[in-house]
């Protein structure tokens, strides 16, 4: 499925040994969005624009299908030889997730995770919006939106605490607003 999208890692097949599966998946040269915001030291905003639009439209299509990421973060996020974005890893992601079918439980990376899911709460397609708000705001400021020395004080603080829009023009702040 997900050689439909342009935006998602292409599959090209899987074979397994009796120890092992093995996944054959498109060439992503550019590395990560992780790595590539590590060595770049600032990103201009139509960059940004960019990326973040073909993320939502891998995401889109994801929620097209009935499929809840789970782990939307820099980390999986590919970027290909010219740049365009390539969603990866889908090894938690919800699958026949159609309109009104909701899940609970935690799953993904602690500091993406949507505050249904550290609430033990339902919930559906918007984590992945959350996640997506918190890869966002890092890609503009850097930083991480919630902070906390221990994994429950990140959790407080998503919970609990409205993130600093701090050096974010007035566009961007609102668009996080909406999606954290």
């Amino acid at each position: 499925m997900s050689n439909e999208s342009p935006f998602l890692v292409h599959g090209y097949g899987v074979f397994h040994t009796t120890s092992y599966v093995f996944y054959v998946m498109e060439l992503a040269r550019g590395g990560n969005l992780a790595g590539y915001l590590k060595k770049t030291p600032k990103v201009d905003i139509l960059t940004i624009k960019f990326l973040a639009a073909e993320i939502v439209c891998g995401i889109q299509f994801l929620h097209s299908k009935g499929i809840v990421h789970c782990d939307i973060k820099p980390g999986n996020i590919l970027l290909s030889h010219d740049g365009h974005v390539k969603v990866t890893n889908f090894g938690i992601a919800l699958h026949k997730m159609l309109v009104g079918i909701t899940a609970r439980g935690r799953c993904g990376t602690e500091r993406y995770m949507a505050p249904e899911m550290l609430q033990d709460r339902q919930y559906s397609y918007e984590v992945n919006w959350f996640a997506f708000g918190v890869t966002l705001y890092r890609m503009l400021s850097r930083r991480y939106p919630f902070s906390g020395k221990t994994k429950a004080d990140i959790h407080r603080t998503v919970i609990d605490k409205e993130p600093a829009y701090v050096g974010l023009d007035q566009d961007s702040t609102n668009l996080l607003q909406k999606l954290l």
